[in-house]
């Protein structure tokens, strides 16, 4: 039960700091899904843990499949770091920072502002 609490804290921090952020989505929906798994469907008398479990899996999906934004950990160390960027696990994990100007690292960008330099 200890592990499951440094785990739920360690993907809330990260979560919170944009901090390998797609991965760390995984990892809510991971949590949601033990939560699903351990409760079980109780009927009509509890329905609260099978809702949370629900919502926790649909977000984590959700927030794995749109990412984190600009405003980032993950964002300043990918756009600001080429050889990190253009690594072959950055790639497969599909991981991409974007500009200031809210394109994607993996596409070129012409506009000087962006702060990408693709």
């Amino acid at each position: 039960m200890l592990s499951f609490t440094l785990v739920e804290c360690l993907v809330g921090l990260f979560l919170l700091l944009g901090l390998f952020f797609r991965l760390t989505s995984l990892g809510v929906s991971c949590l949601a899904l033990g939560i699903l798994l351990g409760s079980g469907w109780l009927g009509s008398i509890c329905v609260d843990e099978w809702q949370i479990g629900v919502l926790g899996l649909a977000g984590g999906f959700t927030l794995m499949l749109t990412g984190g934004g600009r405003f980032t950990i993950d964002n300043r160390l990918f756009v600001n770091s080429p050889k990190i960027r253009e690594s072959e696990m950055v790639s497969l994990a599909g991981i991409r920072g974007t500009g200031t100007c809210g394109k994607q690292a993996s596409a070129r960008c012409g506009d000087r502002r962006c702060g990408y330099q693709g």
